[in-house]
């Protein structure tokens, strides 16, 4: 799902600097073996005192964590109704729209958070608590296919459950290097629903090996009495933005050094500018290897055909054999298959 949602100021409920929180309060991580996989969240344990997220106003966007974002990790893909969820990391945010109804906002890059720009919008639900806790927390929970992500918040906690997704893995090739996609076994009817109707839905991702890891993005979309899938450039706009925002703080840092006189401060601006300059060099590495692929490769279904399937959902297959890569879309009792070129990636 393509967000639009827009969020001018992402300010933080717990702003305290990393360099002066205590031990008990600097960063800690919680984690849970799911289904093929592992789900983890870090973030900071500050005190809450006698504030609840009720007291926050609606429309208001908070962090879910003291100085930095919460961060979740998953290795597998997850599902909130008709939200999928990619493998990868995220910055978590939490949006209130009514007294104990809140959206969980994913952002993709850590620093891109305060662009406004989700990922994913899940749902997240407020509830009361037996005893209160006056730290903040998480707790990670998973029984069968289900994931209960919690955070604790003195007497209230905020909830969300998200559904693992199994994984169908393919190895191809994608312009000339080895790749990996990784299909979603789908099989709520809310997606048959929105792929349908003609939406745009996530259906997996695409791995292309190297140097520099390029990821793409698999969509499906319903044209007509055809299917459209669609691999998009993710590591392309990623790349560019944060290549981008490092070269503006590369330039600000260098000439802070400059001016600056203080040798202790000079220090600290220094190796600030360090580690900019390095993390600099791998975005811009990142995205000369994206750039060499297309931004969105588009492969149309010659038709789709009738299958003896009685349940309504939405399945994926794949297939590589000599070099030829076919997928299979399965909407309910329809069956879409699509031949997929790796030189169609090339620019």
């Amino acid at each position: 799902m393509r967000s639009s949602l827009s969020f001018r100021f992402l300010l933080p409920l717990v702003a305290l600097p990393c360099a002066v929180l205590p031990a008990q309060q600097r960063r800690v991580s919680t984690s849970v073996d799911v289904p093929h996989g592992k789900v983890s969240v870090a973030y900071t344990p500050a005190p809450l005192g006698e504030r609840s997220p009720a007291d926050l106003p609606a429309g208001f966007v908070w962090r879910m964590s003291a100085g930095a974002a919460a961060k979740l990790t998953t290795t597998v893909p997850l599902a909130d109704r008709s939200v999928v969820i990619a493998p990868g990391t995220y910055s978590l945010s939490a949006r209130r729209l009514a007294q104990k109804k809140f959206e969980l906002l994913l952002f993709r890059d850590a620093d891109l958070y305060q662009k406004g720009i989700p990922v994913q919008v899940a749902s997240l639900r407020l509830d009361d608590e037996e005893t209160s806790q006056p730290n903040l927390g998480y707790t990670l929970r998973c029984s069968g296919d289900t994931l209960r992500l919690k955070l604790h918040w003195g007497k209230h906690s905020l909830n969300t459950r998200l559904h693992v997704l199994e994984v169908h893995r393919v190895a191809t090739r994608i312009a000339g290097e080895a790749a990996e996609l990784l299909l979603f076994k789908l099989d709520s009817a809310r997606h048959l629903t929105r792929i349908t109707n003609g939406e745009t839905l996530l259906v997996g991702t695409a791995l292309r090996k190297g140097a520099q890891s390029v990821e793409l993005a698999i969509h499906a979309k319903r044209q007509g009495s055809n299917m459209e899938l669609l691999f998009d450039n993710a590591s392309l706009a990623r790349a560019e933005r944060m290549r981008k925002q490092r070269q503006e703080q590369e330039k600000m840092l260098a000439g802070a050094l400059e001016r600056e006189k203080d040798e202790a401060r000079k220090s600290r601006i220094a190796q600030r500018l360090e580690w900019v300059r390095k993390d600099l060099t791998q975005w811009s590495a990142l995205h000369t290897a994206a750039a060499a692929l297309r931004e969105t490769v588009t492969f149309k279904s010659a038709g789709i055909e009738d299958v003896r399937q009685t349940a309504a959902h939405l399945s994926v297959d794949a297939s590589d054999k000599d070099g030829k890569l076919t997928l299979g879309i399965g909407l309910g009792r329809k069956l879409a298959r699509f031949e997929v070129s790796e030189a169609s990636f090339r620019k």
